[in-house]
């Protein structure tokens, strides 16, 4: 990486208000939730350790009310989606010309909203999915 430019944490790039957000707890998003249609539900099965940015179906529902009741989880397309338990390196961002609107993160699942101000968020996918980046959390070595 140059030296001139800056290193951020990722809470400094994200946007102000619910920029790095974690999935529901997961006694709010209970297997009864699950409706056949609604609002898609991010699991890791829509992540990749392969370099394939998102896997924009396979997902399982949930109704509106839900997802208004867990408004906090919810993700958007352009935002990075990772995994907080669970493997890691699995990594996606939500393509901006995605299949639906919004979609609502797992319990096992975070969500980064780039502040397009600061940085730009296809950059920050690639750089938090090279191998390196996995290899250093991996290693420890992380800021």
């Amino acid at each position: 990486m140059s030296s001139d430019w800056k290193e951020y944490f990722l809470e400094e790039i994200a946007v102000p208000k619910r920029g790095l957000i974690d999935g529901p707890f997961g006694s709010n998003l209970p297997a009864s939730d699950y409706t056949v249609s609604g609002i898609p539900v991010i699991r890791g099965s829509n992540l990749s350790i392969n370099g394939r940015r998102f896997q924009d179906d396979g997902f399982i529902y949930v109704a509106e009310a839900t997802a208004k009741r867990l408004e906090r989880s919810l993700c958007y397309p352009g935002d990075i989606i990772f995994t907080k338990k669970g493997t890691l390196g699995q990594i996606g961002i939500i393509p901006e010309k995605a299949r639906f609107p919004k979609y609502l993160l797992s319990s096992n699942q975070m969500k980064l909203t780039v502040n397009k101000e600061i940085a730009d968020n296809k950059f920050v996918y690639l750089f938090l999915s090279a191998k390196e980046q996995i290899e250093k959390v991996l290693l420890r070595k992380v800021c």
